[in-house]
């Protein structure tokens, strides 16, 4: 349902004067050029320079994706490696300072993130997650019915053998029949589904992308220098270890918590605010009052060995 192609500078070509190639976009394979009609936003990206392009796929829709330095970005090797030199000093530092202001960031379903910053001002901050699962919602209404459209317009079945092993490990061969090809309707049925997925990865793209853009400048501006955050939900949810009841278990998975840590990571880094990752394994026994909560994290390293 996804791919994407990685193309270079001597690749690509952008046409915005010659008339058979205008506002076209040219992609060079092997010795052939495929033109793409691009329109007005050829002439906003001819006058950039472009240093890549990705053709990207995902589920019936085709992206292009071009990446150009700004002026004030376009260095020398040599400057470009001082720029990287001095960023490390830089993150190198703010980890032997003393933070200033803490924030500490929760990730959940129900309420997105809830933030607390250590001091008697700044008020806590809570992001609701109804937006995300009521779309989430409203998009699995919409697939299952989908799904039993389709069972009915099915044109042709074909016949897939599968090995089953049972309990006391004895291995048979099970027969099952899946569709082959669909009518005129579960072919429209079949691009609809593809469709649905599409708006929903964009959907919250778009969501996350702003979610971790506002919290970065709530943090800005309230003068946080270190935020502490976990991974756990993330690498539980890679795991599939997540113990819940069905409805509660489908929000879990299908809303994207790695992506909006990630963003508000690299956010946050930007904006020069150091960010802790830490592991919360073992803490939600531990008392937020006592001293306790480190040597429960050194006995979770200790159990993770």
């Amino acid at each position: 349902t996804e791919f994407s192609l990685p193309l270079g500078p001597k690749k690509l070509s952008i046409n915005i004067k010659n008339k058979r190639k205008k506002n076209k976009f040219g992609i060079t394979l092997g010795k052939k050029q495929k033109l793409f009609h691009l329109g007005k936003e050829c002439e906003y990206i001819s006058s950039k320079d472009i240093n890549s392009a990705t053709v990207c796929y995902s589920h019936g829709h085709i992206y292009y994706a071009f990446t150009y330095l700004l002026n004030e970005f376009k260095l020398t090797v040599k400057q470009n490696n001082q720029r990287k030199k001095e960023a490390k000093e830089k993150i190198s530092n703010l980890k032997k300072q003393a933070p200033k202001k803490v924030a500490g960031l929760d990730i959940g379903i129900h309420n997105l993130l809830s933030i607390y910053i250590n001091d008697e001002q700044t008020q806590s901050l809570i992001v609701s997650g109804k937006e995300l699962i009521s779309y989430n919602s409203n998009f699995n209404k919409r697939l299952s019915k989908i799904a039993s459209e389709l069972d009915d317009n099915v044109a042709e079945y074909k016949e897939v053998e599968t090995s089953v092993t049972d309990d006391d490990g004895k291995v048979s061969t099970k027969v099952y029949k899946v569709p082959k090809e669909y009518n005129s309707l579960g072919k429209d049925l079949v691009q609809r589904r593809s469709q649905i997925f599409e708006r929903r990865r964009l959907f919250q793209e778009d969501y996350l992308q702003k979610v971790s853009k506002k919290v970065v400048q709530y943090l800005v501006e309230n003068e946080v220098d270190r935020l502490v955050m976990s991974k756990n939900l993330s690498f539980a949810k890679q795991k599939g270890e997540i113990q819940m009841n069905k409805q509660t278990k489908q929000k879990f998975y299908q809303l994207s918590f790695g992506r909006l840590i990630n963003l508000i990571q690299s956010k946050a880094e930007n904006a020069n605010i150091l960010v802790d990752l830490i592991d919360e394994a073992y803490t939600s026994k531990t008392s937020s009052l006592s001293a306790d909560v480190n040597a429960i994290v050194k006995k979770a390293k200790k159990d993770s060995k």
